[in-house]
């Protein structure tokens, strides 16, 4: 069940290069070294063209300042931009709702 899910959602968005500004409700995909947790989570998902992910979180824009919403150990955050990219040295990728399925 967990690989349908992330496949629907990783073919739900258009994925795009590193330098896309950053728009409120995209999603950011990380692989994060976290051991054992992450080596099963890579082992239960597909991932997108070859990338292995184990995090990500949501962009919130407030007052030109970005944030991220994740879900990490047992709580839900709001941590800034800076602090979510120290979760990895790989490179992030974007996911954004195809306008299709925009409100």
């Amino acid at each position: 069940m967990a690989k349908f899910i992330l496949f629907f959602l990783l073919f739900s968005w258009f994925v795009f290069p590193q330098k896309t500004s950053l728009r409120n409700g995209d999603l950011l995909f990380q692989k994060m070294n976290c051991g054992e947790l992450c080596d099963a989570i890579h082992a239960v998902t597909d991932g997108f063209n070859g990338n292995d992910f184990s995090h990500l979180g949501l962009v919130v824009i407030e007052n030109d300042s970005v944030f991220i919403i994740e879900a990490t150990g047992n709580a839900v955050r709001k941590v800034t931009l800076e602090q979510f990219t120290k979760n990895t040295e790989t490179t992030m990728l974007i996911g954004r709702v195809k306008l299709k399925y925009k409100n």
